[in-house]
């Protein structure tokens, strides 16, 4: 079984591949299991300033809220996926909750010392999720891995560039998971 994860996903795939035997190849998009508490504290707080951004949008009933965040200071990448997360998410609740988060979000890596099954890491060359300092570390942790870069990629992959993304999926797929994706 090949298991293909992006951004938090790809950390809950890393985690699924490391204690199970089963998986036979993981592929991890654009997000590093390897972190640092300054970053995923960044991390966290640039969520979290976009969040309460989507929760005073709803207080005020803004319409228009992909305008309503840029005008507030959020990125184009921050904005992309906004419109399914301000109508079914509960941002207060997840804004309220996230720091709250930096210690299980940092401490993945104590979960194993390393990773044989065959691993991609896929990023963006413009993305920061997998910063060019971490590669040494996983390639230590992941002894059966490489790494794919998509130029000019951010953090949304699989929106920006589908059809490269799922060709990368299907590749991998037929080299390591036992069985053929057309």
């Amino acid at each position: 079984m090949m298991v293909v994860g992006h951004s938090l996903g790809g950390r809950v795939a890393t985690m699924l591949a490391a204690d199970n035997p089963l998986v036979t190849g993981l592929m991890v998009i654009d997000i590093s299991p390897i972190s640092t508490r300054k970053s995923e504290r960044t991390f966290l707080m640039a969520h979290r300033f976009f969040l309460e951004l989507m929760v005073e949008a709803r207080e005020n009933k803004v319409t228009d809220i992909e305008a309503f965040l840029v005008s507030r200071g959020a990125t184009e990448d921050m904005c992309a996926a906004v419109e399914q997360a301000y109508r079914q998410m509960n941002v207060a609740v997840v804004a309220e909750q996230i720091m709250g988060m930096v210690d299980e979000w940092c401490d993945i890596m104590s979960h194993f010392q390393t990773i044989t099954t065959p691993t991609i890491f896929v990023r963006g060359t413009a993305s920061p999720y997998i910063a060019d300092a971490a590669l040494p570390e996983l390639a230590k942790v992941f002894i059966n891995s490489s790494v794919k870069e998509i130029e000019g990629g951010t953090h949304r992959l699989h929106h920006q560039f589908p059809e490269l993304l799922s060709d990368l999926i299907k590749n991998f797929a037929n080299e390591n998971s036992g069985c053929h994706l057309p």
